[in-house]
């Protein structure tokens, strides 16, 4: 991308794709499970025939995707879980995780019910290691020694995951067609190229 191009992404409006984790104190999903979850939203949503064409949230799509990609991850347990439900959006859900995003919004005009809510304490872990890769998932890595929270690490499967950008969509049924219901999130061990 040319310094010009990237002028021109900085010009325009900036808007944000919200994703939201929910995270109940006495149950909170698993870290890998949570970053699968987020990545999957996000192709949910830019799969969403609401998404595409004339469909009510393809400006606002159009509109992020033109300026700098931007995804924020935040967390919600209880009354404010089901708070950020009643707004328009998609709810993924993983083995544990359920993560709601949410049509891209102005980087300043996130709605109240959203703006409310924390973006620190999405630390998570995975009490057991995640398992093999099941055939025909997509595998994300991710670098182990980039320190990151589990909401930063949400936002950045997320950006990953999306990058396929038209090639991936929804199973139909329909010849050529990929189902992208799975997807893995692995931590590379350093000089190894294998996680």
């Amino acid at each position: 991308m040319s310094s010009n191009e990237t002028d021109l992404r900085d010009e325009k409006p900036q808007f944000v794709l919200p994703l939201v984790v929910r995270i109940e104190r006495d149950a909170p999903p698993s870290r890998t499970d949570a970053l699968e979850t987020a990545a999957r939203a996000v192709l949910e949503i830019l799969t969403d025939d609401r998404s595409l064409g004339d469909g009510e949230w393809a400006q606002a799509v159009t509109d992020w995707q033109d300026a700098r990609i931007r995804k924020v991850v935040r967390r919600a347990r209880g009354a404010e879980w089901r708070r950020a439900n009643t707004l328009p959006g998609i709810t993924v859900t993983g083995a544990e995780a359920e993560v709601r995003v949410f049509p891209p919004v102005p980087l300043d005009g996130w709605p109240k019910e959203l703006a409310k809510l924390q973006v620190s304490g999405t630390d998570l872990d995975d009490p057991a290691a995640p398992g093999p890769v099941p055939d025909g998932a997509a595998v994300l890595w991710l670098n182990p020694e980039l320190d990151m929270s589990a909401g930063k690490a949400m936002a950045q499967a997320a950006t990953g995951r999306s990058s396929c950008g038209g090639r991936c969509r929804r199973p139909t049924g329909r010849p050529g067609t990929r189902p992208v219901s799975r997807s893995r999130c692995a931590r590379r061990r350093p000089g190894t190229g294998r996680p």
